[in-house]
């Protein structure tokens, strides 16, 4: 009672009164907590000091039990997680509170099991809230206390782990990362789980060690309580970072658990686009973008378009996209003179192109023609540009490819007279590719050197022909070793 009145008057008697009431033993326990936790109510962060200085004089003279600890604790940190100078000051008191050895030994005595266990619970929760305001320095310490209540021994191993994994946490924040390392080091020497493994890749990431991220996580299916989660997650770590080689392994494993049949985070076919994205934004990685969008559609064919791109509009939009970027990815290696690469995009969006998914009769009739045209094309530059000569073999591939095209330039000729001026140029300079390159295709094969005449005589008699097309026929089918007068005349001639 005497304590309130002094309140009532200031802080300074008020602080005489409880600092006498040390020196009285016959004081009971609950009556002096009950006086602590009045003037703190009232003096709050200010009399954080006063009260560690009661409490710890009070250790000194007479039996103290955990209880009365853990009030004591309770009421400093209270309501101090605000930020400020008060919230520091109530933190550190409770650190030094915590950690002094008298206090340490209340709750190592028989019979005070539950009470540490509170303690412990006090001061995670504390560390925690800490934590989610960013204050990862008073985090890192309110954790570290917390231990001191965790005794050792194999029972208790799991939650030191915990522990040590939350420091882990606390010290990536603080981007220490050589002590982030220390402590998950030491979970996982008590209890090695996926999520010790993913912290460790966290750091080697942020490190900037790429090599030793990508075998930690590669490591990491080895792991009892794995889920491909953690790959997927790995990936976005690595997407944020900017490390582009991470994140491709990262996805290229993600990729490898769809044909088990586990339950994954993501569709597919958006690891997928995924990963070629950000392949393609290095010119170096062409011939991986490509490798990746081969796979895909081998998995297209495997899985059919419905499972693999999905349904309605969704999957109509995961096609395109494929398909263009592989249209674009054609046009762009064949303007860097990279034929070869050029040819084989090409090829692949006319496949991905002619794809018929759900609620669709049929492909893009006309891009899978304009595709094959243009690998084809590709493929005859090619030869000309490493100054060597096609096999046999490889000229009857390009036949038979230009072969789906001419059937559907036949089908679409009547629509291609009926679309716009602008159009109908692109259009038509495809009919004349066509024809070309097939011209020059025949004339490599004895059996079919005849059909060279009514090919040209087909191009003659269309809408797409022009007389500039005509003369450079003509031009072409007067040189070389396989020249062919018949149609040189008849080209220039029609000219």
């Amino acid at each position: 009672m005497a304590m309130k009145a002094w309140l009532g008057l200031g802080y300074g008697e008020a602080e005489k009164e409880l600092r006498g009431m040390v020196l009285n033993k016959g004081i009971p326990e609950g009556v002096w907590v009950s006086a602590v936790e009045s003037y703190f109510q009232a003096a709050g962060a200010a009399g954080a000091e006063t009260i560690k200085g009661v409490f710890l004089g009070l250790l000194e003279r007479c039996h103290v039990s955990a209880g009365a600890a853990i009030r004591v604790v309770s009421r400093i940190i209270g309501n101090g997680l605000s930020h400020g100078e008060g919230m520091k000051v109530r933190a550190n008191v409770v650190t030094e509170l915590v950690t002094d050895e008298r206090v340490v030994a209340v709750f190592d005595r028989e019979g005070a099991a539950k009470e540490r266990t509170t303690m412990h619970a006090l001061l995670w929760n504390c560390a925690t809230e800490h934590f989610r305001s960013k204050e990862y320095l008073l985090s890192a310490e309110m954790f570290e206390k917390s231990m001191l209540y965790v005794p050792h021994g194999m029972e208790n191993r799991i939650l030191r782990a915990k522990g040590y994994r939350v420091l882990c946490l606390c010290y990536l924040g603080l981007l220490q990362l050589d002590r982030a390392e220390e402590y998950i080091n030491e979970a996982e020497k008590l209890e090695p789980n996926i999520a010790s493994s993913f912290l460790k890749f966290k750091i080697f990431l942020q490190k900037n060690d790429h090599d030793r991220a990508i075998a930690q996580m590669q490591a990491m299916p080895s792991c009892l309580d794995f889920s491909t989660d953690f790959i997927s997650l790995s990936a976005h770590e690595a997407v944020a970072c900017r490390c582009l080689p991470v994140a491709t392994a990262s996805l290229s494993q993600l990729l490898n658990f769809y044909a088990s049949g586990k339950s994954m985070p993501t569709n597919e076919v958006v690891v997928f686009r995924t990963l070629v994205t950000i392949l393609s934004q290095e010119p170096a990685n062409e011939t991986d973008v490509l490798r990746y969008m081969k796979q895909a559609r081998s998995r297209l064919s495997e899985i059919g378009p419905d499972l693999f791109f999905g349904k309605c509009e969704v999957g109509r939009r995961e096609k395109n996209w494929f398909a263009g970027n592989a249209w674009n990815s054609g046009v762009r290696t064949g303007q860097e003179k990279n034929y070869e690469l050029s040819a084989e995009y090409f090829k692949l969006a006319s496949e991905f192109f002619g794809v018929v998914g759900d609620g669709e009769t049929e492909g893009n009739d006309v891009m899978v023609c304009k595709s094959i045209i243009m690998a084809v094309s590709a493929i005859i530059a090619g030869e000309k540009h490493r100054k060597c000569t096609l096999l046999e073999t490889e000229v009857r591939q390009a036949i038979d490819l230009l072969g789906r095209a001419g059937k559907i330039l036949k089908s679409a000729s009547g629509s291609i007279r009926q679309i716009d001026d602008q159009t109908a140029a692109i259009e038509l300079n495809f009919f004349f590719m066509y024809t070309w390159c097939s011209f020059d295709l025949y004339s490599r094969l004895s059996d079919l050197s005849a059909q060279q005449l009514s090919l040209v005589k087909t191009f003659a008699s269309s809408k797409s022909c022009n007389p500039k097309h005509l003369l450079h026929i003509g031009l072409e089918a007067s040189q070389g070793p396989r020249s062919n007068p018949e149609v040189c005349t008849f080209a220039l001639n029609t000219a």
